[in-house]
């Protein structure tokens, strides 16, 4: 493996740096979902008080400590599949697929806006299809960017 990549878009330089400084800390979209497997997920996120509003994420509204644009902007919300866990208790997404891989499983989701969903599970015992459950997440965990340029917000 290399210990520096050079993530290029159109002959441009998004980002240089290590696998891991890549993966944990993209400065932009593109780098984002470029890095990792599989990719991470996105959202379309309205900023509110403290926050952000996901309706991909069953209306769940996000705390953040990062700078945010307006209240009421538009912003682009990632989520790493490994980052996502299964709340078994809400209905907010449809189970559309389980892979499971042996000791580690990748459940598709639908949320109730259509919006597709990848986590990273590690039960053994497979969702059935057409199922309903929610997702949790930890807030340190999201990642933020410009709804219109693709930057990461911090």
């Amino acid at each position: 493996l290399a210990d520096k990549i050079v993530v290029l878009r159109g002959g441009r330089v998004e980002q240089v740096g290590s696998p891991m400084q890549l993966y944990d800390d993209p400065d932009n979209r593109f780098v984002a979902g470029f890095i990792g497997s599989p990719s991470m997920n996105f959202f379309a996120g309205t900023v509110e008080a403290g926050g952000v509003r996901v309706a991909g994420l069953g209306g769940r509204h996000v705390e953040t400590h990062v700078d945010l644009p307006a209240h009421g902007s538009e912003v682009t919300v990632g989520l790493r599949p490994g980052h996502l866990k299964i709340d078994p208790a809400a209905a907010t997404h449809e189970v559309d697929l389980t892979e499971a891989l042996g000791g580690v499983s990748y459940v598709y989701l639908i949320a109730n806006n259509g919006d597709r969903i990848v986590l990273e599970a590690h039960e053994n015992d497979p969702l059935p299809q057409g199922g309903r459950v929610g997702v949790t997440l930890a807030p340190a965990d999201t990642y933020l960017f410009d709804a219109s340029s693709g930057l990461r917000l911090r």
